[in-house]
């Protein structure tokens, strides 16, 4: 039979590894490690337990409650790792949680070590769980190091739910959206902004930090939405060009909505590029436009217009004998491409829109 890694007290690896080549060996090893009773506690936080780095990977807990017993005393608190790599929370001093005590080897003797799930939604507050009137802290630290509670009127509120979502919340205000097209069955009437129209059960999902208890794309500081047939409410706060009349042609298409005070693109060191391609039509709108390269490194579209402008009222002038070049036998008469420069100068006026 093949190695088996049992892991030690901070990673699995090789030199933690015990080889049970006889088979009847390795089954009462395994049944003697999966029939160990497990521990469950409930207590409240008193610490955050930092690693070697210095960043927080476990907690320290006062259990209260231990397979559901009263404990017989509340002594130095046991430290808790979080259950789940995959998805870790670190709560604040004085919430509480839940706690699951694990046996973590197959090797000689049993080495076991206490887990937690997560904060317990105690009062059903975003912001924070924390038991009121208790601290494990002697200096009087009643939050912890780094977290102060949001000033009254400032509480991150909780979100609204609708049938089927399912919603990653923290406790700033950043959250994650699982969502779909939410269309009533029998009373008319809109629930949110991406259930306008589209099929009901559509997926969408929606990153959104800060705003109210309701993802809005004005109102949210920034967001990004990912739609499969949705609409959605954008107004464009920029000029627009007369070609592009409504956002509404974009209605029961998938897009992706990204809004914020200030969006920045850029590419790393190396060959990284930008490549912005529409297999219809491309707009970059702004009040002003500003293009650089290395040679040309401050140009202002609306002055690089007014340029070609000038340049062009010139040539007019010219051409229709306006304007005259000197010449030893008198002013000369209107050119012959007077026709194409007046064009070019109409061509240009209608960019102005």
């Amino acid at each position: 039979m093949g190695k088996i890694f049992t892991g030690d007290n901070f990673a699995t690896n090789k030199s933690s590894t015990v080889t049970f080549n006889d088979k009847k060996r390795f089954s009462k090893k395994l049944e003697k490690f999966l029939n160990l009773p497990l521990e469950l506690g409930y207590g409240v936080v008193s610490s955050i337990v930092n690693d070697s780095s210095g960043n927080p990977s476990g907690i320290g807990v006062m259990l209260s409650r231990r397979n559901n017993k009263l404990s017989t005393a509340i002594s130095d608190p046991c430290v808790a790792f979080p259950l789940s790599k995959d998805t870790t929370k670190v709560p604040i001093i004085n919430e509480t949680v839940l706690c699951i005590k694990l046996p973590i080897t197959l090797g000689p003797g049993t080495s076991e070590q206490w887990y937690y799930f997560s904060d317990i939604n105690a009062f059903n507050n975003t912001n924070n769980n924390i038991v009121g009137g208790i601290t494990y802290d002697r200096k009087g630290a009643y939050y912890g190091e780094t977290y102060s509670p949001p000033k009254e009127g400032e509480e991150i509120p909780n979100m609204k739910l609708f049938e089927g979502d399912t919603m990653f919340q923290g406790r700033f205000g950043n959250k994650i959206r699982f969502g779909s097209t939410n269309l009533p069955a029998e009373s008319p009437g809109q629930l949110n902004d991406w259930s306008v129209g589209g099929s009901s059960g559509s997926p969408i999902t929606i990153i959104s930090n800060g705003g109210g208890d309701l993802e809005n794309l004005d109102e949210d500081p920034s967001s990004i939405y990912l739609t499969s047939d949705q609409s959605l409410p954008i107004y464009l706060q920029s000029p627009t060009p007369k070609t592009l009349t409504s956002l509404e042609q974009y209605s029961n298409n998938s897009q992706v909505v990204i809004a914020s005070d200030k969006l920045v693109f850029y590419t790393k060191d190396g060959i990284g590029d930008i490549i912005i391609s529409g297999k219809g039509t491309s707009y970059l709108m702004g009040e002003k436009v500003y293009l650089a390269t290395n040679e040309w490194s401050n140009v202002d579209v609306n002055k690089l217009m007014e340029l070609i402008e000038g340049l062009l009222d010139q040539l007019k002038a010219l051409t229709s004998g306006q304007s005259t070049f000197t010449t030893g036998m008198g002013p000369t008469g209107p050119a012959s491409n007077a026709g194409q420069v007046l064009q070019l100068k109409a061509d240009l006026a209608l960019l102005k829109g």
